[in-house]
């Protein structure tokens, strides 16, 4: 029961990382010169994109950390400052389609518009990768290694379902519901960077005190 509370955890944790909602805006601007089929194109390669470069670095992860010589546990605060500025940016920003990579994709082909910016590093960034490297850390064998793997693909479904729906679901939710999804993810991902933070610390012998 409690393997399945930390992937529900993980699940949710991740998809507000991830957060497909607030890109919506974005993606409108940068496809608008493309055609519908190209749309929907570019909504499915952007998912790709964020889902194949967190399944690299869910099975990669690992070899990372021990590359650069550090710990599980400080590797832990590292990411949860990383993630908890993340958060931050998503308290303080309101979905919005000015921002200075829309100009660079101005008559690029929806391949190119769906991998970057898209695909990275605004749906598979920084935070959403720490939280994959920490979280396939944790060593419970192919059985968990298998949910982590399917949670990430999952959650690349509902990312091109959401982009290639980005019309009528901004119409729907217009800038304030887009913002209002943007404030809840942002509270949910501070929570995560606190959480790990915290563990990191109790975890090493070094910090914890006693």
């Amino acid at each position: 029961m409690q393997i399945l509370s930390e992937h529900t955890r993980f699940a949710i944790g991740l998809l507000a990382l991830v957060d497909p909602f607030t890109l919506i805006p974005l993606f409108l601007t940068v496809t608008a010169h493309l055609t519908q089929s190209e749309k929907l194109k570019a909504a499915l390669v952007a998912a790709v994109t964020a889902t194949l470069t967190l399944l690299l670095f869910q099975f990669t992860g690992e070899a990372i950390i021990d590359a650069i010589g550090s710990s599980l546990p400080f590797f832990q605060i590292a990411g949860g400052l990383v993630i908890g500025l993340a958060g931050l940016g998503m308290l303080s920003s309101t979905p919005s389609a000015q921002t200075p990579v829309v100009d660079d994709t101005v008559g690029q082909s929806p391949i190119h518009v769906g991998i970057v910016p898209l695909g990275i590093p605004m749906l598979g960034g920084a935070g959403a990768i720490t939280k994959v490297i920490i979280e396939t850390h944790h060593g419970f064998g192919i059985e968990h290694d298998g949910v982590i793997t399917a949670i990430i693909v999952g959650i690349g479904i509902i990312v091109a379902v959401v982009l290639a729906a980005a019309a009528p679901i901004g119409r729907l939710l217009g800038i304030g519901g887009l913002t209002v999804i943007n404030r809840l993810a942002g509270l949910i991902v501070l929570a995560i960077a606190v959480e790990l933070i915290i563990t990191g610390y109790s975890m090493h012998p070094s910090l914890s005190p006693g």
